[in-house]
């Protein structure tokens, strides 16, 4: 009830939310029955055990979330920060983050004080306040350095204040952005999409924001294939708030007829995540040879062709004559579209046949080399 009035904390979280200082959150207020009891006394094990075995179940069986101990803290002020150490130290494999605003830490010959500064060491990262002018703050000094000496990940801060709302209300938001600082996605994906089009696939994405990045790596997969193909490159917008749109054709789908496509986004100091994967399915309707392009070409072209079974094939280069010249492409294609790039710099210019030559298909195209 205290930090929901007095300390105003539901406005607090939702401001230092809206402006990125924190990550979004879930803020649970318990108001105590009894809370000199609950807190210090007889009732305090049970209180304890109430947050652990009733009140995080119930609140993560409500809402999506991150349930490891890292992602949650228990914080409390004057003698809730007695019972936030106890329920923390007990039970660091749920609260693996504590939070102390003014501990007063004296109840039962120093329970919580001595559990940590003389008990095993556990995993907890701790975050520490209190006034210059509270009586405790001697108890609260020999508490941190503990902290220090046992090498426990903390954090502290003292100002001059007492044991008050003034105090507790003001530094609700700095403890909170010590335990979840916001941190931006390098990278903010909003979409990735792929079109089969006229034989070719079209894959588009957006990014809602971009925080260094150097660009995206497009990968590829055949059904029938195990390992990923890096096919093409897009260059990042590095920093920026603003929405970008992206695309990328690839001219020569393979792999089986349904083929998985994912992004390798990759930061300027080089280190990179993967996007979901997505799926197309290739509808191949028969054996198709196309035109080569560009035609007429020097001194290079590329021909492309689809396949709607695995077949062995060859790609035969004839001049005028009917004279076999070179054989561009031999060997067995897989499922989908195919492309194969014909390097001619040992030829001179003229008209040449091109064929296309498996058991079930043969069809030929005319190209033109000029030099």
């Amino acid at each position: 009830f205290s930090y929901t009035d007095w300390g105003d904390a539901v406005n607090v979280i939702d401001n230092i939310i809206a402006d990125e200082k924190i990550e979004p959150l879930l803020a649970v207020f318990v108001k105590p029955n009894n809370r000199i009891e609950e807190y210090t006394l007889t009732l305090r094990n049970e209180y304890r055990l109430f947050f652990v075995n009733e009140l995080v179940p119930y609140i993560d069986n409500l809402y999506r979330t991150l349930t490891t101990p890292d992602k949650r803290i228990v914080l409390g002020d004057s003698f809730g920060g007695n019972i936030s150490t106890l329920i923390s130290y007990n039970h660091p494999d749920i609260f693996g983050n504590c939070g102390l605003q003014s501990a007063a830490l004296g109840p039962n010959l120093y329970e919580a004080y001595n559990l940590v500064v003389n008990g095993e060491v556990k995993d907890i990262n701790f975050f520490s306040l209190w006034g210059s002018y509270d009586s405790r703050n001697l108890t609260l000094y020999k508490f941190q350095d503990s902290l220090i000496a046992k090498g426990y990940q903390n954090g502290w801060l003292v100002l001059p204040e007492g044991h008050s709302w003034g105090l507790w209300r003001a530094t609700v938001d700095i403890m909170l952005e010590y335990f979840f600082p916001y941190d931006p996605l390098p990278v903010e994906l909003s979409s990735f999409t792929a079109r089969y089009i006229n034989d070719n696939v079209k894959l588009d994405w957006r990014t809602e924001t971009e925080v260094s990045n150097y660009g995206f790596d497009i990968e590829r997969k055949g059904k029938i294939y195990h390992d990923w193909t890096k096919i093409g490159f897009i260059e990042g917008h590095g920093n920026t708030n603003s929405p970008k749109n992206y695309s990328f054709i690839d001219e020569s789908p393979s792999g089986g007829q349904l083929i998985q496509y994912r992004l390798k986004q990759i930061d300027t100091d080089g280190k990179y995540e993967y996007s979901d994967i997505i799926e197309v399915l290739l509808i191949v309707d028969g054996f198709r040879l196309f035109q080569n392009f560009p035609n007429p070409f020097n001194p290079s072209t590329t021909i492309r062709f689809s396949l709607p079974e695995a077949t062995q094939l060859k790609i035969n280069l004839y001049n005028m004559l009917g004279e076999l010249v070179e054989t561009i492409a031999e060997g067995n294609y897989e499922v989908g579209n195919h492309k194969v790039t014909f390097n001619a710099s040992n030829l001179s210019s003229g008209v040449y046949i091109y064929r296309i030559e498996s058991s079930d298909f043969i069809q030929t195209k005319k190209m033109i080399l000029l030099k």
